[in-house]
């Protein structure tokens, strides 16, 4: 059986926090949305965590997805 070591609401923290990160990096042009989606999906590559993986996900859909 599992243990759970981090609460949802610590997990989600870190995640809002990479997000906000990468939400930096595009508004500012840093980052592309194609080199967004690259990074995501070369995670192993580029070396990044769980989190960073969450928050770099959530903000490509802040950009591109719309709200019902």
């Amino acid at each position: 059986m599992a243990q759970q070591t981090m609460s949802g609401r610590s997990a989600q923290a870190r995640i809002d926090l990479a997000a906000e990160r990468y939400s930096h990096a595009l508004m500012e042009d840093e980052w592309t949305l194609e080199h967004a989606h690259y990074v995501l999906t070369h995670a192993d590559q580029e070396k990044l965590d769980l989190f960073d993986i969450a928050g770099l996900a959530k903000a490509i859909a802040c950009f591109q997805c719309v709200a019902d």
